[in-house]
């Protein structure tokens, strides 16, 4: 990318420019450090990078593209990191990515979207570091997560209940087993996943049920929390005594054109090195501040250790350092306080008038202890640090219940199996009894259990959510996962989404069929014989093209209004081209799964489907072409789904000979509805036995975010 823009010199505050401080000792050194090319402030061996992680673009409800936003802040700022996070049920396809390895394979465009173009971006220049990530978004009265450095992604359980603020959930799609507690049961699986509460408030999106779920890996996941104003500090501070380990960021959340350049406020990241691995590092470090003066530094240590640390929990005193700066003649510091356990002040510095602080205090500290910096200037901005610990668990901490599960699960399955549910057992940290809940969830969303035991009935994975809560209604979930085996696939099982139908060819003799798998099929066969035909084994094996996954919505949940009671299914479509059709001769077509990882001999009826469905091939010059308009039911009646039909056997019978329906759109009353194709193809695409032309209408592109 060609730069246009010249990038605004960076001016540090002189004193921490000049300054280095050695770990274990507190002592300043006695000559300058340079950190970088730029002199960039040092402390305990870390330099200062500044940055926001949390933005958005058109890739949901924002304006513009990743690029552009990368090259605004670039251009016109001088951030050093900067992320683009884009809502998650906005996109297209949501689900099925939640256990990709590699975001390069991932089904859903947009994910794919949002990691190539930071790495090109990255790749283009070397002063501002793009970092790819997600915003998972609930509806629930939970609140927005950011996840950083997971090539994952998983769709918030995004219904209407319990939201705090009102805002109108026009989405309404989501994977039905990620609520709060199983996504953080998700991100425990992943040790490099890192986690960031957005906005928490009890009166707009949620303060994550007062930040319940706390378990130590669910802990060591969620590092960052944002603190733009005070009521967000208010839950900074109810965070740190639930228990958590957060740093503060300040981030614009920009839905603008005005990324970075309209705030005046940013996040101070203590970093080892001005890179992706530098910023994930200075994350799982928590060596961050949150400060709403734009060019205001804060540097925190105690003991030789920077913000963000956890120090051993015998410590009895902490020597602690803090040094501020400012530029700006008018962004004197008028207050510092060393903020603890309960909001309560450790220390208070005094009344300051100074630019430049140099600041000590040795405090007297228990296992269980935490301390930060809230530091205010004279125009009433704030900085706040991350904290540092003393002892590993914070003192009143109210833990989620501890999960066991028997290992008695099996990791592969097969379809149709029968699985057994495993024993399980939990502890609370209050001595009282857990209440435990199993639940089972596909693709499809929860599935039935009986009797202790539930059925593979699917080939997308099938996942086992245990839940324990204690008896102040804090939760704690582990999320175990079965993988469908592909080994033998099962063609009346595979082929048992939705129906298929033939398309119109774009010239004489050419047709389409196309038919609807589970997502983790990823290739598909089919054979085409003259209806007068019987030997298989003489027709080509056809191999699917554009296997492409796409997603419908399935009743989900118990929602009076539907839009708030959808889950999005991910199916995979397959299309088969025939050529060298005879005009007006009727063709018969079966499919098959692979065998052996390729295409199936003939011969091979484990293989291959009963025939399922019939077509002329039309064509001939002057038949006639039947033309039918919206039929568009909502009811489900298959009396009312026969009205077409009905006018199509008319048609047929006042004017014989035609092989091709031409229908002019809003065949379903809602294109993202999956029971509405499943009706259509039930009561009048099957058995049509003739070429169909569908036409998009309206009604086709409601309940589809992509259009």
């Amino acid at each position: 990318m060609t730069r246009t823009l010249a990038r605004r010199a960076r001016s540090w505050p002189a004193t921490l420019a000049a300054l280095t401080v050695v770990a274990g000792t507190g002592a300043v050194a006695p000559t300058p450090a340079v950190a970088a090319a730029d002199d960039r402030p040092t402390f305990l061996g870390k330099a200062l990078y500044t940055g926001e992680f949390h933005s958005h673009t058109s890739v949901s409800d924002g304006v513009l593209l990743p690029p552009d936003a990368y090259g605004h802040v670039h251009g016109e700022t001088e951030a050093d990191f900067f992320t683009v996070s884009e809502h998650d049920v906005m996109w297209d396809i949501r689900n099925g990515d939640d256990f990709v390895e590699d975001w390069r394979n991932a089904d859903s465009a947009e994910w794919r979207y949002m990691h190539e173009s930071a790495a090109e971006f990255n790749a283009s220049q070397d002063e501002l570091v793009a970092v790819p990530s997600i915003e998972n978004t609930w509806y629930d009265g939970t609140g927005h997560i950011n996840v950083f450095n997971a090539d994952w992604h998983a769709t918030a359980r995004a219904t209407e209940k319990g939201s705090v603020d009102g805002f109108a959930n026009g989405f309404g799609t989501g994977d039905m087993k990620y609520d709060y507690f199983t996504f953080l049961a998700r991100m425990k699986l992943d040790p490099d996943a890192i986690g960031q509460f957005n906005h928490p408030s009890t009166t707009s999106k949620g303060n994550f049920f007062g930040f319940a779920g706390l378990d130590p890996v669910a802990d060591d996941r969620m590092e960052l929390i944002e603190v733009k104003s005070a009521g967000q500090l208010t839950e900074f501070q109810r965070a740190l005594d639930a228990g958590w380990h957060l740093a503060p960021v300040w981030n614009g959340d920009e839905h603008s054109a005005t990324w970075v350049s309209g705030n005046p406020s940013i996040t101070g990241v203590w970093a080892e090195e001005h890179s992706l691995e530098g910023l994930y590092g200075a994350m799982k470090a928590r060596s961050m501040y949150s400060t709403q003066d734009v060019n205001a530094v804060l540097a925190f240590g105690a003991d030789g250790q920077a913000m963000g640390a956890v120090l051993p929990g015998e410590k009895r005193t902490l020597d602690v350092e803090v040094r501020l700066s400012d530029p700006d003649a008018d962004d004197a510091f008028s207050s510092v306080r060393l903020v603890t356990n309960g909001g309560a002040t450790a220390h208070d510095f005094g009344a300051q008038t100074g630019n430049d602080l140099d600041l000590a205090a040795r405090l007297d500290v228990r296992d269980g202890d935490f301390y930060y910096v809230r530091a205010t200037q004279a125009d009433g901005d704030f900085l706040v640090s991350a904290p540092v610990w003393v002892g590993e668990s914070t003192r009143g901490a109210n833990y989620a219940p501890e999960i066991t599960v028997a290992d008695t699960l099996p990791t592969v399955a097969g379809f149709g199996d029968t699985i057994v549910l495993p024993d399980v057992s939990a502890r609370d940290d209050s001595g009282a009894e857990p209440t435990i809940a199993v639940d089972v969830f596909d693709s499809a969303g929860e599935v039935p259990t009986d009797g202790g035991s539930f059925q593979i009935r699917s080939y997308d994975d099938a996942f086992v959510v245990v839940r324990a809560t204690d008896d102040r209604g804090n939760s704690n979930a582990e999320l175990l996962r079965i993988q469908v085996s592909k080994d033998a696939l099962d063609p009346a099982a595979v082929f048992d989404r939705f129906g298929s139908s033939v398309s119109v060819g774009d010239v004489p003799g050419t047709a389409g069929i196309a038919v609807t798998t589970d997502r983790t099929v990823e290739t598909v066969y089919a054979q085409v014989l003259p209806a007068g035909a019987d030997d298989w084994s003489a027709a080509e094996v056809l191999t699917s093209t554009h296997d492409r996954p796409y997603e419908v919505n399935t009743i989900g949940n118990d929602e009076a209004k539907y839009q708030h009671s959808i889950t999005g299914q991910t199916l995979r479509s397959h299309e088969f081209r025939l050529t060298g059709l005879e005009i007006g001769t009727t063709y018969r077509f079966r499919f098959g799964v692979a065998r052996d990882g390729g295409a199936p001999s003939p011969t091979d009826e484990s293989a291959w489907t009963a025939e399922r469905g019939r077509f002329l091939a039309g064509g001939a010059e002057d038949e006639p072409v039947y033309v039918l308009g919206d039929l568009q039911v909502s009811s489900g009646d298959p009396a009312e789904l026969g009205l077409l039909r009905d006018v199509l056997d008319r048609l047929e019978s006042e004017a014989p000979g035609g092989g091709t329906v031409v229908q002019v759109g809003d065949l379903v009353d809602n294109g993202g509805r999956g029971e509405y194709w499943d009706q259509v193809h039930e009561h009048v695409l099957s058995d049509l036995e003739l070429q169909l032309a569908g036409v998009v209408g309206n009604h086709e592109t409601y309940g589809d975010p992509d259009y």
